[in-house]
């Protein structure tokens, strides 16, 4: 199984969505929503991803419980095979 893991911080509750995108802009795997307590060095784990190698970007977005806005929070990984 490949799986990757992203850690962050996030500064309130939130409902946490993620989607992974290839250097074209191509949505290549989206994570069901999850919900999340406010915490630091919290971890997400994207399982069963089968990418050929090369570089990826993610766009979490984090839709807050209390007042129902959200941010949305960019970054990148390699996958080697």
């Amino acid at each position: 199984m490949h799986s990757t893991q992203l850690v962050f911080d996030l500064p309130r509750s939130a409902q946490i969505q993620v989607e992974v995108l290839d250097i074209t802009g191509r949505r290549v795997h989206e994570k069901s929503p999850v919900s999340m307590s406010a915490g630091t060095g919290l971890e997400l784990e994207l399982d069963d991803l089968k990418l050929p190698s090369g570089s990826y970007v993610y766009r979490m977005m984090a839709t807050s419980h209390d007042s129902g806005s959200a941010e949305v929070y960019v970054g990148h990984f390699t996958s080697i095979r």
